[in-house]
């Protein structure tokens, strides 16, 4: 049951990298009426860069968030929030590897709603993991 519960978890993470790389699409064409086009390698290599070490963070939320509140419904409610508020070190990360730019030009704000899309995504589908798993638990017991 274990295993999977982490592959659904899994799973999760890569939906929400997927909605969010969506939503970056989505943004980029409101925003400006650009598309992607010949970028799109580069874009999602970059991104996913970034998304991996977000991941990390995104344990450390919940490892923080579990050991802290002992509420469900307050601790199910604070997973895609704290995880949605962690949108801006993905792209401290660009301008910090990159060099140059800010946190509030054009294409920042591109990575912000990516990453605050994908954490909002992945703290939903995380909650709905661990009610869904922690009901099968108690009812195996």
């Amino acid at each position: 049951m274990r295993f999977l519960k982490y592959l659904c978890i899994l799973i999760v993470y890569v939906v929400s990298y997927w909605i969010g790389f969506q939503m970056y699409k989505n943004a980029l064409w409101a925003i400006s009426g650009e598309r992607l086009g010949g970028d799109t390698h580069a874009t999602v290599l970059w991104t996913v860069f970034a998304y991996v070490p977000t991941g990390l963070i995104y344990l450390f939320i919940w490892y923080i968030i579990r050991h802290i509140v002992n509420r469900p419904f307050l601790r199910y409610s604070l997973y895609p929030i704290c995880c949605s508020l962690i949108f801006w070190l993905p792209t401290l990360f660009f301008v910090g590897m990159l060099g140059g730019g800010s946190l509030f030009s054009s294409e920042a704000q591109l990575l912000h709603i990516m990453f605050a899309s994908t954490g909002i995504t992945f703290g939903l589908g995380f909650s709905l993991v661990s009610i869904v798993f922690n009901k099968s638990d108690r009812q195996n017991n």
